[in-house]
């Protein structure tokens, strides 16, 4: 058994998040959570990664808006329950001085 999940089916899973602790200024998280290169930054998460961005990255690093949106198709291998792909439209919300955010949905 892993953390609880004995009888329950992982199957229908609609997402997947990674965290961790990351020791740097802001704008250089801000450059980790845009950047398209997610499998580059974290190798070990990832079977397969692809970021594309669906608004203007430019408007966005330039402070002209204050979202960014993306679609991204990734593959992960989950100890014990095995492999998981998933596209999901998601995005990054920021106010250069104040609290960030970043949102992941499945793509229906």
């Amino acid at each position: 058994m892993l953390g609880g999940a004995e009888g329950l089916d992982p199957t229908p899973a609609v997402g997947i998040s990674t965290t961790g602790l990351v020791d740097c200024d802001a704008a250089q998280l801000e450059a980790i959570l845009i950047s398209l290169e997610q499998d580059t930054l974290y190798p070990e998460n990832y079977t397969s990664y692809a970021r594309t961005y669906t608004s203007d990255d430019g408007d966005f690093t330039s402070g002209a808006t204050t979202h960014l949106s993306w679609t991204a198709d990734y593959g992960v291998e989950i100890p014990f329950f095995g492999a998981y792909e998933a596209s999901i439209l998601g995005g990054r919300t920021g106010w250069r001085t104040a609290t960030t955010a970043r949102t992941c949905s499945p793509r229906r």
